[in-house]
């Protein structure tokens, strides 16, 4: 049994959930831009099949773990789906759920670029094990009430993309439901909206060698700023290596293998702010497998 107290806990059901554990921080969303944006659904040429698996702050007891696995494709002539499904677990805390999507992508020239549109609904249970909790007083209200609550949510993204390049702005959780587990009123919390803006170019040096840049911006409506900058280098169209700075949290470091049938990436980052003398960092691990589109964007 894991011994907590209760201001610890309303910490985590509070300031965790609103800053981080409603959309966790995704490393390589280079290689699958579906993870950040649901405009990005059906996109491509193939259909990504994507697992992502990252675990933060290791040497940490009970730090974030999350797992998703999504895939997307063109369904018609302009027109893309997608679904993820998603875990996320802290300690005695979980919130799992799946999100649909549809895309609309509209070519703005011919051979040219495409703009589209992306909305996904989504449906998260946040649940609290109390089993795993061991209090002083039974009657804390954090034990009491409720120990699940669903949360229906919606995100909505646009994406300008051409063969090398992309710029696209999400909108996450347009509806900014509420989050209320334990005695009514002691731990509820309003989803916070969240923006991202990013975008990459790639620069083919030569036939065996390209840099692809890239940056995210992201800004949550509760007046927090963060931003990615990332630097990716491909070798014969097989090995990537790649170094990202997110700005006062972490330097990454990505390897990675692909070919015509798969992407397979793994990130791994250096805690810079004053949790790093807690952990020795986090890891993350994406594959991505190509399927056929058999729907091809004019």
């Amino acid at each position: 049994m894991k011994k907590f107290i209760f201001p610890v806990i309303l910490f985590l059901l509070t300031g965790l959930w609103v800053a981080a554990q409603q959309f966790p921080v995704v490393s390589q969303y280079n290689w699958d831009q579906y993870l950040v944006n649901p405009a990005a659904a059906g996109s491509t040429d193939y259909a990504p099949i994507t697992l992502m698996i990252r675990k933060m702050w290791v040497g940490i007891d009970d730090s974030p773990s999350i797992q998703t696995l999504s895939g997307n494709i063109a369904v018609a002539d302009g027109m893309g789906a997608g679904l993820k499904l998603f875990n996320f677990s802290q300690g005695p805390l979980r919130n799992t759920g799946f999100e649909m999507t549809y895309a609309y992508h509209i070519p703005l020239s011919e051979n040219g670029p495409h703009l589209s549109f992306g909305l996904t609904g989504s449906f998260y249970q946040y649940y609290l094990a109390k089993d795993e909790l061991s209090m002083e007083d039974p009657t804390d209200p954090i034990l009491l009430g409720d120990t699940k609550k669903f949360v229906p949510d919606a995100d909505f993204g646009t994406l300008l993309y051409g063969e090398n390049y992309f710029v696209g702005l999400t909108v996450a959780s347009l509806f900014q439901g509420k989050i209320n587990i334990g005695e009514e009123g002691v731990s509820e919390q309003k989803k916070v909206r969240h923006y991202y803006l990013n975008g990459g170019y790639r620069f083919d040096v030569n036939e065996n060698i390209s840099l692809q840049p890239a940056v995210m911006m992201k800004l949550i409506e509760a007046g927090v700023f963060q931003a990615d900058i990332q630097m990716t280098a491909v070798f014969s169209k097989m090995i990537h290596f790649g170094l990202m700075y997110r700005t006062g949290d972490a330097l990454g470091i990505q390897v990675g293998y692909q070919n015509d049938n798969l992407i397979f990436g793994y990130n791994y980052d250096l805690a810079v702010s004053d949790i790093r003398t807690q952990t020795s960092g986090s890891h993350e691990i994406v594959f991505i497998y190509k399927l056929p589109n058999f729907i091809m964007k004019k």
